[in-house]
């Protein structure tokens, strides 16, 4: 019995609560090994735990990993379960040039070589010059120099075991070349595979149409004619196993299209251009389904094109999806000519959305009602998850968007999950860790856009917040782990219910505006049944529970707020203009 189907069967039997619930994306088949709790030989070492940005841990997993600096340093796992699919997240040096640097690892299976593992940096490390605006990343390691900033600089490569482990098998990455490189190592997580999807009754397969994988040519013609034909009969669109490579964006315009992969670690969709119109599935149709497939592409840049985009019409679903190296993962949003178009009800579920140059979700615009449900999403530029009410003139705000059971992890600026403007949203069982000079969640009213509503509230609640927050953003600025920040209009209309903020940077929560701009305030703000657990972790300064600085105008509601293992005070109220206020919640507005 599977774990997911375990916990639902357990959680009927037994009435639990849905707070009970595990938090995260928990239906996620892989198992973590981390890799300073491996065996350690050759000269490996840990590197860290620090806050410190400048340092290549301040980005790993509980701010630590392993470098191998010299031939014959390794790390090695005992496995506990059988596994034949590994991912790994590394990190070693850039190009002076900024275009990456190329290398190996050795992998050993109980002490004896099994293959070499070759590793690239090009798609890593992005640079900031936090001079200018706007402050987008570079491929140019000038640009980190003086006031700068260095980031991205993990990546992770997944690849398949000819054999099966079995537990108890020691799994070994071991630098066996003398080529000057150091490599380090957080994690790698372990799966089975699962076989390939058969092609299923009611759909043609593309190969029909001439597409063929592993051949090096633009199979995107052939993808065309395919969705094309698929339009015409009322079908499904089949890709068999192997790895296609598109030289175009594949765009499903009409309503029931599906394209159906034979499994994330069996079909491969690559995007072999740079240029920003050339690449990703872009769906303007409604009762649109796009399942089982890896995404990837030749992008190492914030210019260029998103896995999915456009607005996906009504109804639709993406699922089963694993992509990497997009300039955005999901932009749900409505851009053209046409009369203007949101998202209603489109669900993205099991998806693994990774190091991506910007966002890794936004339902912008006025997408309603859309939901991301049990997905990992990493390394990602901007927010990792978000809603932002962005288009103010052609439609309405958005409204009942939901992030429940994500895990999201080593957000490398914004926030983990962002909330802007809009009303009715849900965050819901989620897990939010490492984020990188960032919150784990802000809710601010920072961008133009529709303001926060009036009529219900935005709940985030049964989540876990762990060593978030920073001391020095983008912008110079000082932000808690969860965080809230009024510019443009009134941040209102939020309820926090049963979190858990664990070993934050600084504060756990902070409050603040902008200096002369005491016309839009934060209030209607209510906390209930938060756990602060650990504040101040990088020893720097104060560390608050919660926070609300001298620029901070309006009030916030606390019940039930509990405080451990602080370096500074649980309440700080560093303004004449704001309330901390304690008593019961009402109802919603």
């Amino acid at each position: 019995m599977t774990r997911p189907f375990l916990v639902l069967i357990l959680a009927a039997v037994f009435g639990l609560h849905g707070q009970e619930l595990p938090r995260g994306a928990y239906q996620m088949p892989y198992v973590r090994y981390e890799a300073d709790q491996a065996t350690l030989g050759g000269g490996a070492r840990v590197c860290g735990p620090s806050f410190d940005q400048d340092r290549t841990e301040s980005e790993a997993s509980e701010r630590k990993y392993v470098a191998l600096g010299t031939p014959g340093a390794y790390v090695e796992w005992a496995v506990r379960q059988p596994a034949d699919g590994i991912t790994l997240r590394f990190t070693m040096p850039d190009s002076a040039t900024g275009d990456g640097t190329s290398g190996e690892l050795a992998l050993l299976l109980n002490g004896q070589p099994l293959r070499t593992l070759p590793l690239s940096s090009y798609h890593a490390w992005q640079y900031f010059d936090k001079t200018v605006n706007p402050r987008h990343p570079s491929n140019d390691p000038a640009h980190a120099k003086g006031v700068g900033s260095s980031r991205m600089r993990f990546d992770e490569v997944h690849f398949r075991l000819d054999r099966k482990l079995q537990p108890t098998d020691r799994l070994r990455f071991q630098k066996s070349a003398d080529d000057g490189i150091e490599y380090g190592i957080d994690f790698i997580e372990v799966e089975t595979i699962p076989p390939a999807i058969p092609q299923p009754e009611g759909c043609l397969s593309v190969a029909a149409f001439g597409a063929k994988a592993q051949a090096g040519t633009d199979d995107h013609p052939a993808f065309a004619a395919a969705v094309a034909a698929c339009a015409e009969q009322g079908k499904g669109l089949y890709i068999p196993p192997g790895r296609y490579e598109l030289g175009d964006q594949l765009k499903l315009d009409q309503d029931g299209l599906r394209i159906l992969g034979a499994g994330i670690w069996h079909t491969e969709l690559h995007f072999t251009q740079l240029d920003k119109p050339k690449g990703g599935i872009y769906g303007t149709g409604s009762r649109l389904q796009v399942s089982d497939l890896y995404l990837s592409s030749h992008l190492n840049q914030r210019e260029g094109y998103r896995a999915f985009g456009q607005h996906w019409g009504t109804g639709s679903r993406i699922e089963n999806v694993w992509l990497d190296h997009f300039s955005v993962g999901f932009w749900v949003g409505h851009y053209g000519t046409k009369e203007p178009a949101v998202a209603d009800g489109l669900v993205i579920r099991n998806c693994r959305v990774r190091n991506t140059y910007a966002d890794g979700v936004n339902f912008a615009k006025g997408s309603r009602n859309c939901v991301l449900e049990q997905s990992n999403v990493r390394n990602n530029m901007d927010d990792s998850a978000a809603t932002w009410s962005s288009d103010l003139e052609r439609v309405g705000p958005t409204t009942n968007n939901t992030f429940r059971f994500n895990t999201i992890e080593h957000t490398l600026r914004a926030g983990g999950i962002g909330i802007f403007g809009g009303q009715g949203h849900t965050v819901d069982h989620c897990l939010i860790h490492d984020t990188f000079a960032g919150p784990g969640i802000r809710l601010n009213s920072v961008f133009a856009g529709h303001p926060f509503g009036e009529t219900s509230y935005i709940t985030v609640k049964n989540t876990t917040v762990l060593r978030c927050g920073t001391r020095d953003n983008m912008f110079s600025q000082v932000l808690g782990a969860i965080d809230l920040e009024v510019k443009r209009y009134d941040v209102r209309n939020i309820l926090f219910d049963n979190l858990t903020v664990t070993d934050s940077q600084g504060s756990a929560i902070r409050i603040h505006g902008r200096h002369n701009q005491p016309d839009v305030t934060i209030h209607d703000v209510y906390l209930r049944n938060i756990q602060v657990q650990g504040t101040g972790k990088d020893g720097v300064d104060p560390g608050y529970g919660l926070c609300a600085d001298e620029t901070a105008v309006g009030w916030v509601q606390q019940d039930g707020t509990t405080f451990s293992d602080l370096k500074s005070d649980p309440i700080a109220n560093q303004s004449n203009a704001f309330q901390f206020r304690d008593g019961p919640l009402p109802e919603e507005p």
